[in-house]
């Protein structure tokens, strides 16, 4: 289910038209499907001339090992902050895109959203009485996961995505979908290859190191 808008062309175009400045967030204590997506999405302003930034609020410490180790080699290139951070660089002109969760309650910036004109909530679960009340909604049920969108709206663009970015984005499918045994498609299979084919075929072994070890455990419940 879209809701909102008919697809991701206008989702890529409302996009486009967001102010300058523009801060991304995922849900709490963040998997690799919400990072993964939020940096795919800073990816994506950045090329559009956008100053995006990544709000991640929550301590190392709290995080899984292979998503601590995203934000390690990317907090730098991707604009990661806290909230600390985002107090201080904040505008009244800035706009906030909601990654792999459309719940108030599931982020940092439930005490924040009326700092935002301008709300875009990008995700795969349910709407429930929580949902937070955005400008505008693309939430789509069926999809695999927010990174499975976050690429469509990057080849929709023609942004050419790093090899880090296309590693992020396949491990946050490859998790939510638990390497492809739920909820996987053709276009689940679709974007799998073209993150595959762009990341040179490295991927997939980074993806290994990193989750391997997390896959094992959720099929062992």
């Amino acid at each position: 289910m879209c809701t909102g808008i008919k697809g991701i062309k206008d989702l890529l175009e409302h996009i486009s038209g967001l102010p300058s400045k523009i801060f991304i967030v995922g849900h709490d204590e963040p998997d690799f499907d919400s990072l993964a997506s939020a940096i795919g999405l800073q990816t994506l302003c950045t090329a559009l001339g956008k100053e995006a930034y990544i709000i991640v609020n929550d301590s190392d410490i709290t995080l899984e090992p292979g998503v601590k180790k995203i934000k390690e080699r990317s907090w730098i290139e991707h604009n990661i902050i806290n909230m600390t951070a985002y107090e201080n660089i904040k505008d009244e002109d800035s706009a906030l895109i909601v990654t792999d969760t459309n719940r108030a309650s599931m982020t940092c910036m439930r005490e924040n959203l009326n700092d935002f004109k301008d709300i875009i909530i990008v995700d795969h679960h349910q709407m429930s009485p929580d949902t937070i009340s955005p400008s505008l909604a693309y939430i789509k049920e069926n999809a695999s996961s927010a990174s499975e969108i976050v690429t469509q709206l990057l080849v929709e663009s023609k942004v050419k995505c790093p090899q880090d970015v296309c590693t992020y984005l396949l491990a946050g499918i490859i998790l939510d979908t638990n390497y492809y045994m739920q909820k996987a498609d053709a276009d689940t299979f679709y974007i799998s290859y073209y993150l595959t084919k762009c990341g040179h075929n490295l991927a997939t072994y980074f993806v290994d190191d990193l989750i391997y070890n997390k896959i094992r455990k959720n099929n062992k419940r």
